[in-house]
């Protein structure tokens, strides 16, 4: 009788083994990646429950875009102003009236002397025969004009500076001054004082305009999630009683907060392409009579972009006081 062979016991399987590092390393790994899965479906959520009452969602971000087109469409107003009276300064002049008996010959050289002054963007020469002639078209005066004995009027040279701002206006007449065959020289300085008043006006209007509706904006989404927040309150003690953390609670109305703003972003951006495809036509024909040549100029791409952006962080704020003042109330009762 043959030997029965031993039974060969089986070899103990190897066990990889980890190190602590590697096993943090995965720990946060997972952490990370449940957290980024929470908040892609935090955002989903916020979205469908926007969508399941669609009157209302509308409602509201028709509300918020109103309050968000009316200063991006005065800051576009203003920008067109400013581009308007930039060619309006470029004609400002100065008259500089020289004296009885500087010569046509001088009257040049002054001419292309000044010319090179860094504040002179052109002069134009009226001799005193050409200002005779003008007043005789303009009638009226050719009477008087004709009993004269000589020409009473002076030569004259009309500068356009470069710039109008009253500062530099006020230190060219300085310069020009200086020269002795200057009689005086005649500016209207009070339109431009005028004009640069009122864009410095409505500049700031449209400043304050911005912050108190961003106000509006941020208390009218507070004012919503405050009723979301109530109208889910079981729901909220009931994810706090199984363990839920108040990251995890508050998530859902930030998106919703952030969504109200972003898609009352875009209706602002629709509003303000509507009313300047409106105003656009009379506004360009406006301003080719005033002899402005750049038309009317719209939003820009960045501002295309930032618009939406920047009310979504408004929404996101008004959901953060919102979640702030009322998430932390609500508590599962303690028996």
């Amino acid at each position: 009788m043959r030997n029965a062979s031993p039974i060969k016991s089986p070899k103990p399987a190897r066990v990889k083994k980890t190190s602590g590092v590697q096993r943090a390393d995965s720990s946060r790994r997972d952490l990370f990646d449940s957290w980024l899965a929470h908040h892609k479906e935090s955002s989903l959520d916020a979205l469908r429950r926007l969508y399941r009452t669609p009157f209302s969602t509308l409602l509201t971000m028709l509300v918020l875009a109103l309050a968000l087109a009316l200063p991006a469409g005065l800051s576009i107003l203003v920008q067109n102003v400013q581009a308007a009276t930039g060619d309006w300064d470029g004609r400002a002049r100065l008259s500089v009236f020289l004296q009885q008996n500087v010569s046509a010959s001088s009257q040049q050289a002054l001419a292309s002397q000044w010319r090179k002054h860094g504040n002179v963007a052109d002069i134009d020469i009226i001799t005193p025969e050409q200002a005779l002639n003008e007043f005789k078209a303009q009638g009226g005066t050719h009477d008087v004009l004709a009993a004269l004995p000589d020409n009473p009027l002076p030569p004259v040279l009309v500068i356009y500076p470069q710039q109008a701002d009253p500062l530099a206006l006020e230190q060219l007449e300085k310069a020009l001054l200086q020269n002795s065959q200057v009689d005086k020289v005649v500016f209207d300085m009070a339109w431009i004082q005028k004009l640069n008043a009122f864009i410095e006006l409505l500049q700031r209007l449209v400043f304050v305009l911005t912050l108190a509706l961003a106000a509006g904006v941020i208390l009218v989404v507070n004012n919503t999630l405050q009723l979301a927040i109530d109208n889910r309150r079981d729901e909220i003690v009931v994810m706090k009683t199984v363990g839920g953390t108040d990251g995890f609670v508050r998530r859902p109305f930030l998106y919703t907060g952030f969504w109200y703003g972003f898609g009352s972003g875009l209706l602002a951006l629709v509003l303000i392409l509507v009313a300047f495809g409106f105003v656009s036509a009379p506004a360009k024909e406006l301003m080719q009579l005033y002899g402005n040549a750049h038309g009317v100029t719209g939003m820009s791409f960045r501002a295309f972009v930032f618009l939406p952006l920047l009310a979504g962080g408004l929404g996101l704020a008004g959901a953060i006081v919102a979640v702030r003042r009322h998430l932390h109330d609500i508590e599962p009762r303690q028996f």
